[in-house]
């Protein structure tokens, strides 16, 4: 899901992808996993991973956002990144629904044929 917002005079587009989450990971030194959303750091590291991955001519710098952006400015983006983020995690109905119908092999029909098997073998040793 892409949004366009408009943040600082420039207008950038926001999704979440792999490209926001590596730029997290560079700007923040940390995995991605172990995100704080508690974190003012964080906060602010991903939201400029997400202006920075999707937008890379942009003329805003994390200065700019950390000093410069109003608390809306930076609510409407990290919650625009955060829209995007759960979108990009949701599987397909389709997989899902294939994935409810996928059964386990049935194991015991080979065994039955192995006993049958051995059975006919004693009974052809008995004759």
């Amino acid at each position: 899901m892409k949004k366009k917002i408009t943040i600082l005079g420039c207008e950038v587009i926001i999704v979440f992808n792999m490209a926001v989450q590596i730029t997290f990971e560079e700007i923040s030194g940390k995995p991605f996993a172990e995100i704080d959303n508690n974190s003012s750091k964080d906060n602010l590291a991903l939201a400029y991973s997400a202006i920075l991955a999707n937008n890379p001519d942009t003329s805003i710098t994390i200065d700019k956002l950390m000093h410069e952006a109003s608390g809306k400015d930076m609510a409407e983006l990290l919650n625009a990144v955060t829209e995007s983020f759960i979108q990009w995690n949701k599987m397909p109905s389709t997989l899902a629904d294939e994935d409810d119908n996928t059964s386990s092999p049935d194991t015991s029909a080979p065994e039955l044929e192995a006993s049958a098997s051995s059975d006919s073998s004693s009974d052809e040793k008995n004759s």
